[in-house]
Formats: C-alpha cells, sequence, structure tokens
C-alpha cells in the first residue's frame, strides 16, 4: 500500500473514532440526564437536610434493610455456586441448556412470594397447624428473596467456572483431589464474579420493598413511600433516601472494581471434568434442588391456585386492559433506556476511571419510589405536565431505574468484539453512516436486543417507580396484582401472575433460541 493510501485510511480512521466519540458523549449526556434531572427538581425545593441522619426508627429500618441484604446476598452466593459446579461438572455443561435456570429469572419478586404462600396454603390442607402459623419477618423474606435473586448470582458463577484455564486446572488436578481443586484454586479465581453477584442482590434487594411489604418486614424502602403518601413533601423523600443511597453506592464501589474482570472476553470454554467427595456431591446436589425449586414452585402451586382453565381464562380477560397498559408502559422504557445506554456502553468500555463507572450505574442506588418521586416534582407544574397523565410518565421512571442494567449487557457485548476487525470493516465502507448500519448495528444487534427485553420484562414486574407515577385511569398490570395480593392469594391472583410468569417464560425461551441460533451459525 502507497504512502499516499495509508494516509487516507488513517484519516478515514480518525474522523470514524471522532464521529463515535461524539456520538457517544451525546449518548452519556442524555443517560446522566435520565437520574440528574429528577434529582435537581428535589434539590431545588425547601426541606429539611437533618432528616438525612438516621435515627431512633429510622435507624433501626436502615439496620433491617442491612440484614436482609447480607443475608439473601450470602444465601444466593452459597446456593448459586454449588449449582453453577454441578451444571459446570454434569451433563448439560456443553449445552445451550445448561442455562435452564434462567427460565424464570425477571419473573417480578411479589410473585415468588405469592407461590409460596400458596404453597403453605396447600400444605396447610394436608397439616392444619400451618394455617395458624403467621408467615411474616425477617425469615420468609430471606427466603423468598433468595429464590428470586438466585439466578442472577448462579450465572455470574457459572461464567467464572467457564472462564479459567482449563490448562492450569488440569495441571492441578495431577497433584490435588478434586474437592481442593474446587475450593482452593476454582473459588479464589472466581471471587470478581461472586462478590458482583452478592453485591447485585444486596442492591436489589435494599432498594426493593415489595416483598417485605407482603411479609410485614419493615425496611428503608417502603419509609420513602410511606412519608411521602402521608405528607406529601417530594423534597423530605430525597433526604430521607440520602443514608440508604450511600449505602447502596458504598456496595457499588466496593463491587464495580470487579465489574471490568468479569466482563472481559476470554479465549477459555473447555470444560476439565472434577472428581469429587460425596459431601461436596451432595451440596451440590442440594443448590441443584433448590434452583429446580426455584422454578417449579411458582409454576406448579400457581397452576393449582387457579382452579382451572376456566378461571385462567377469566383471569386473562380480566386483565387484557392492564397487561397491554404495562406492555406499552415496558416498550416505551426499552425504547428511553435502550437507546442511550446503546451509545454510551462503548465510552464506559473504553474509560479506564472508576468513577463515571459509578455514576452510571448510580441509578441503581436510587429508590423506586424516589424515582418517582423526583420525575413527578420535575414535571408537575412545567410545561411538560401533559406527559404525566400519559404512559410516557411510567416509562421515563422504570426507564431511568433499570438503564444502568442494560448497559451492563451491552458492556459485555462491547467487550466482546474485535475491535481491531471492527475498525478494518468500518474503513472498507466508503460512507460512515452505511459503515454504522452494515457493520456495527449488526454486531452489537444482539446485546441491544438482549438490553431491551431486558428492561421491557423489568418494567412489566416492577411496583415502585409505577406505583408513583402511573396515570389516573391507567393502571399498570403489575399494580393490579400488588394491590390484590394484600387481600390474600385467590385463584383471581394466581391467574394473574400465571399470566405473568408465561411472558416472561416465553421471553426467556425466544432470547435462548436466538443465541442458538447465533451459536450454530457462527
Amino acid at each position: 500500500m502507497s504512502g499516499r493510501s495509508e494516509h487516507r485510511y488513517a484519516g478515514n480512521l480518525w474522523r470514524c473514532f471522532l464521529k463515535c466519540k461524539k456520538i457517544q458523549l451525546v449518548g452519556a449526556v442524555i443517560c446522566i440526564m435520565f437520574f440528574a434531572a429528577p434529582l435537581a427538581a428535589l434539590l431545588e425545593q425547601a426541606g429539611d437536610p437533618l432528616l438525612a441522619i438516621p435515627n431512633g426508627r429510622r435507624l433501626r429500618l436502615l439496620g433491617n434493610t442491612l440484614q436482609l441484604g447480607i443475608l439473601t446476598a450470602a444465601g444466593c452466593m452459597v446456593i448459586g455456586f454449588f449449582t453453577a459446579a454441578a451444571i459446570y461438572t454434569g451433563r448439560l455443561k456443553n449445552s445451550i441448556l445448561r442455562w435452564w435456570f434462567l427460565l424464570l429469572a425477571p419473573v417480578p419478586q411479589y410473585i415468588y412470594a405469592l407461590a409460596w404462600m400458596e404453597l403453605v396454603r396447600m400444605a396447610g390442607q394436608v397439616w392444619p397447624e400451618l394455617l395458624g402459623m403467621q408467615i411474616y419477618g425477617l425469615f420468609p423474606c430471606v427466603a423468598v428473596e433468595i429464590m428470586a435473586y438466585l439466578p442472577l448470582c448462579t450465572g455470574l458463577a457459572l461464567l467464572g467456572l467457564e472462564r479459567q484455564d482449563a490448562s492450569l486446572i488440569q495441571a492441578a488436578l495431577v497433584c490435588r483431589k478434586g474437592d481442593c481443586v474446587l475450593y482452593r484454586i476454582y473459588l479464589p479465581q472466581m471471587f470478581p464474579w461472586l462478590i458482583c453477584g452478592a453485591g447485585c442482590v444486596f442492591v436489589l434487594s435494599a432498594a426493593d420493598f415489595s416483598i417485605p411489604s407482603l411479609f410485614q418486614y419493615n425496611v428503608y424502602a417502603m419509609e420513602l413511600f410511606s412519608d411521602f403518601s402521608a405528607y406529601g413533601k417530594a423534597v423530605n423523600s430525597l433526604w430521607l433516601a440520602m443514608p440508604l443511597m450511600l449505602l447502596i453506592l458504598l456496595v457499588v464501589w466496593l463491587t464495580q472494581s470487579r465489574l471490568k474482570q468479569i466482563l472481559l472476553p476470554v479465549s477459555y470454554r473447555k470444560t476439565v471434568p472434577l472428581y469429587l467427595s460425596r459431601t461436596t456431591v451432595s451440596l451440590m446436589r442440594a443448590a441443584v434442588f433448590l434452583s429446580v425449586l426455584q422454578i417449579l414452585i411458582p409454576l406448579l402451586t400457581l397452576a393449582a391456585g387457579i382452579g382451572g382453565w376456566e378461571q385462567l381464562t377469566a383471569s386473562v380477560e380480566l386483565s387484557l386492559e392492564e397487561l397491554w397498559v404495562s406492555c406499552r408502559i415496558g416498550i416505551l422504557a426499552a425504547v428511553l433506556a435502550v437507546v442511550p445506554a446503546s451509545l454510551t456502553a462503548g465510552l464506559l468500555c473504553d474509560s479506564k476511571s472508576s468513577f463515571w463507572r459509578i455514576v452510571f450505574l448510580f441509578p441503581l442506588a436510587m429508590p423506586s419510589a424516589l424515582v418517582g418521586v423526583g420525575w413527578l416534582t420535575l414535571l408537575n407544574g412545567s410545561i411538560f405536565h401533559g406527559v404525566t397523565s400519559t404512559l410516557l410518565f411510567p416509562a421515563l421512571g422504570c426507564a431511568t431505574r433499570f438503564l444502568p442494567l442494560g448497559m451492563l449487557v451491552l458492556m459485555g457485548i462491547c467487550f466482546g468484539v474485535d475491535k481491531k476487525s471492527l475498525q478494518a470493516a468500518l474503513l472498507l465502507q466508503n460512507n460512515w453512516w452505511k459503515a454504522v448500519a452494515v457493520v456495527k448495528i449488526p454486531v452489537y444487534a444482539p446485546g441491544v436486543w438482549a438490553a431491551g427485553f431486558l428492561v421491557f420484562l423489568l418494567t412489566l414486574g416492577d411496583v415502585g417507580v409505577t406505583l408513583m407515577t402511573a396515570p389516573p385511569g391507567k393502571e399498570p398490570f403489575s399494580i393490579k396484582i400488588y394491590n390484590y395480593l394484600h387481600y390474600g392469594a385467590s385463584e383471581m391472583v394466581s391467574g394473574f401472575c400465571m399470566v405473568i410468569i408465561v411472558i416472561c417464560l416465553a421471553v426467556m425461551l425466544l432470547m435462548m433460541r436466538i443465541v442458538r441460533g447465533r451459536k450454530n451459525g457462527a
């Protein structure tokens, strides 16, 4: 290649780089505005900063939140590790079916709560003593939340196992037994995956109040919703949320340093057979049994609680309007979150600063009630007040709440792309926009779809944000289920929850089929 041609290609590469960075910066600004604008609207009002200092009752609520989050995260981490180890050493280790535990991962937490309540009610028909027991407090919350968040920790643990260097493990097996290799080599090396999984579980648990409210266990997130409902002072919700947000940000800061290590691509995929002791095998079987229960209990108990196809059909007919409202909110939220997240993910992948990762993960620290109150304060009385009576209003709140999770999915895709090959493909195109349409969009499309599906499913089951932002006369499906739950389990509620489960199951199966198709076509 002549010097003039090399200079022209270098110029094209530099122009492509500058255009990409400009677009990424625009996406980053939009992402920051999603959570900065509601917070700024709250800070403009006069409030009592002393509310940020927890004392008395609020200090106890913060302790309850910390206790629930730690126990849930620890339980998910231990069970997830042994479940992943069982899958890694089992028959499905090289099959796409090894991700079976993710089938009901996006199902809302309160549906798991209903499923276990229904199980106790059904068991009470055999042992009447159970019906007289009061199921409330810390233990039921921990048990249900472990089942709800277990797929997350199991998935990260399995990724950690699969990314170990097979040659090093084979060398270790020459000198050590399988148990020693699992606990002293595998476990320390996959520690970043386990810590990130536990951190994510803690954050999700601390910011949610749906399960604790059902089991009458008071947590800090519920205090924000109760205070705003009682006094209507939005700015006080911000000051009240400060201790919880600082706690969650501390956890995010402790775990985000491991984030890049997890997302970096590796070439290891070969699995190594381990010959383990009976004790370890028993622990793995028990963990797999709990993971299977995580799927079977909601399916079987709710199916039994429906009472027949006629009742299920009636539930579907009664919920069509609310379900359509939720689907529209979910689609809007997915578009609002995924578009700026897609533009920003590449920028975060190239950044070496942990500060910016914390900034863009900040919405995870915002309790759902605070997100709703912030948008309500920002839009009420403004020139955009009309938005509050449309479905765009709850979609904005849900997009703010779940944008970081979609961005994490997109960052994983960005880290896995060969940048040099992508740049070479871009240079072969004469027009930059054509290069984006022909090269970049097909490469990143799976991540965009995955992030969009994730935001859609999380919005479909959200209670905290939609409870604060749903416009009058347009009740989302999740709020209808949540309101019915407080009146106790019934055939109608079981039918409503089964509809959500079927939707989540169908979407997860579709995603697995897409992944399998791409693998076979590679």
